[in-house]
């Protein structure tokens, strides 16, 4: 019933909330005045809460949770790049990326309890997106589960491979998976490829 989305409209980016149902206004989702520019990513049902990425000019991006009716917490914000976070649907667990390692893998962290961070992947992954089923990333063009049994992830298993877009910075993932991970909505370029040819002797062609 309510979209939640990032807009610089008033000069910094900020978090807004609009109803899908009624006409109205979209309204930023924090009420005090943030320093920093603000992206969501994903919410949990229930209980309630968004994750988010900020863009800190001293540091790069960090990992914000901000829980409705409490205030927002640092999920992961080192002086590496954590971004594209995604909450668990059940509140329980986090998936960010992060450069920490000098390049680009998945995290996961719990929000239920105190822990910490544990590295998922170790050849380069992107684009955490939690379901019921478990956890979904790429792994450069391969899609990849790792599927929650009895309540922790199992071990990860390659789904498909594909050239799908994503964003340049991935800083979000660029694609989505139905709650029960039945199916994927993802986005591909309508440009037909370049041709690249090869012409031999092209000397002889000269006149």
């Amino acid at each position: 019933r309510r979209l939640t989305f990032g807009s610089n409209r008033e000069g910094l980016q900020k978090i807004y909330i609009v109803s899908v149902e009624r006409k109205r206004a979209p309204v930023p989702l924090f009420t005090a005045d943030a320093t920093t520019a603000r992206n969501p990513a994903s919410w949990s049902r229930p209980p309630r809460m968004l994750a988010l990425y900020e863009i800190e000019p001293a540091r790069g991006r960090n990992v914000l949770v901000y829980r409705i009716g409490e205030s927002i917490a640092p999920a992961a914000a080192t002086n590496a790049n954590e971004r594209s976070p995604s909450v668990s649907l059940d509140g329980r667990w986090l998936a960010y990326v992060s450069d920490a390692s000098g390049r680009d893998e998945v995290y996961v962290t719990r929000l239920d309890r105190e822990s910490d961070a544990v590295h998922m992947t170790k050849t380069g992954a992107t684009e955490p997106v939690w379901t019921r089923e478990g956890l979904f990333y790429r792994e450069g063009e391969t899609m990849v589960i790792r599927p929650l049994v009895d309540g922790n992830l199992g071990e990860p298993r390659a789904l498909f491979e594909g050239h799908f877009e994503r964003d340049p910075g991935s800083n979000l993932a660029a694609y989505d998976v139905d709650p029960r991970g039945r199916f994927f909505i993802m986005l591909k370029s309508a440009a037909q490829p370049r041709e690249l040819r090869v012409v031999k002797n092209w000397g002889t062609e000269l006149p």
